[in-house]
């Protein structure tokens, strides 16, 4: 037979005609066949090289196939062969979609619970069990990854039923279980999740959580570095470990934070506050990103450290960043918030910045973007203290200023000199409300 141009294609088809497609690979084959047309016309160019060539071992359809009247002289059971799949399900697209969907049914009675990646925003990826890239939008096959990746990027996954889960920010998720389980690797999801039969629910994981028969739910599911939060909205939720260990049910208006020690707090939602100030007394909380405190003659400091920025394709930049909140969040802004930085730093960077991530007030909106101070810090004598005082409505001469309405909730902090190290030192960071 002609090999086609992908390699993994031929191997699918083989496992297709042999009848051996696991789910997980008919899902991929589906998903290939509905979004690239060159595939589709190799499928179906293969499929009719296959059919001319031979006849695979018969299986019974009994419900597809014609009774003998009583009368009649029993006669052998024709078999199921490729051409006669091919024959009752059709040309061109058909061949491919069709006969995918069929073989599933065959194989697997199980519910139908394909997903489609729709409402794609920014950068979007989508990477198939073996790893190798698919096209950012239509079907998901069971065990792709799809990831966002930086600011205002955002995706959701659609069920037949209309269930929705949306990545939020910089977040990656993996289908499992053919639709059933979703396993949040990183960032943020949001779930608006209808009500379903027991045997058809979903399960939701993160590395330190179980949601197991989620159903009839509104809820977000953040995972960082050392922590899950889940949040729920509407309904409620029952948590457990990863062993299947019981740990909480979550209601609406609930907040539960699960650490990598094993340590969780339940509490209702907090309001983030107008207020917050960094305290730099005691160490950096568990997941903090980028950046090392120091305790030195002049008292506790952050010092930036080198980081391979991926919004700048890696280049490494002398960076303090905080770990994400994007449940909680840090602090409200609003045009009359005044960001207060006290600093030192050992030689002048007029093009260094500090920023701040923010979102809506809404933890189920994908919207993103960012307030920015780009004036840079001076240098300062030894021993010397200099402070910086902005308003936040002075923080938008930026291209990824937010495009929606006050207050925003700032999730992740950022002071970035770049390329250089210019020995900067942070003693005091705070937001204080207007007046």
């Amino acid at each position: 037979m002609t090999e086609s141009p992908n390699s993994r294609l031929d191997v699918l088809f083989v496992r297709y005609w042999d009848n051996s497609l696991t789910p997980a690979e008919g899902d991929e084959l589906a998903g290939l066949l509905a979004v690239d047309r060159v595939s589709r016309e190799w499928f179906q160019l293969l499929s009719m090289q296959a059919v001319a060539a031979a006849e695979l071992p018969a299986f019974t359809l009994p419900t597809l196939e014609p009774q003998p009247t009583p009368s009649a002289p029993k006669e052998a059971r024709r078999g199921w062969s490729r051409r006669r799949v091919l024959g009752l399900i059709g040309g061109g697209l058909a061949v491919g979609v069709g006969s995918v969907a069929l073989g599933q049914w065959l194989w697997n009675e199980k519910p139908d619970t394909r997903i489609s990646l729709t409402n794609v925003r920014g950068t979007v990826r989508m990477r198939a069990a073996d790893g190798h890239l698919l096209p950012a939008y239509g079907p998901v096959p069971s065990g792709a990854t799809v990831s966002t990746e930086g600011i205002g990027a955002s995706a959701v996954l659609k069920y037949p039923d209309g269930s929705t889960v949306s990545l939020l920010g910089d977040s990656a998720i993996t289908v499992t279980d053919g639709g059933r389980g979703l396993q949040l690797h990183q960032g943020a999801a949001s779930a608006e999740l209808h009500s379903r039969e027991a045997e058809d629910r979903l399960t939701l994981r993160t590395d330190l959580v179980t949601l197991a028969n989620a159903s009839g739910v509104m809820l977000t599911l953040g995972q960082g570095i050392r922590a899950t939060e889940v949040e729920v909205q509407q309904g409620a939720v029952s948590v457990s470990d990863p062993t299947g260990e019981p740990l909480a049910v979550v209601r609406a208006g609930e907040l539960l934070t699960v650490d990598a020690n094993g340590d969780r707090l339940q509490r209702r939602t907090p309001a983030t506050p107008d207020t917050f100030a960094w305290d730099l007394t005691v160490p950096l909380p568990e997941g903090w990103h980028v950046g090392r405190r120091e305790v030195g003659a002049l008292g506790p400091v952050l010092r930036p450290e080198p980081w391979p920025d991926p919004y700048y394709n890696g280049t490494v930049m002398h960076q303090i960043r905080s770990d994400k909140q994007w449940t909680r969040g840090f602090f409200r802004l609003v045009e009359g918030s005044t960001i207060h930085v006290r600093y030192r730093a050992d030689r002048a960077c007029p093009r260094s910045q500090f920023c701040f991530c923010v979102r809506t007030p809404n933890t189920r909106c994908p919207d993103t973007g960012m307030v920015e101070y780009n004036n840079g810090f001076e240098a300062c004598a030894p021993g010397e203290w200099k402070w910086v005082r902005v308003h936040a409505a002075d923080m938008l001469h930026n291209k990824h200023a937010p495009k929606f309405g006050l207050p925003w909730t700032g999730f992740l902090i950022i002071f970035n000199t770049y390329e250089e190290d210019i020995g900067l030192q942070i003693a005091e960071f705070r937001v204080s409300p207007p007046g």
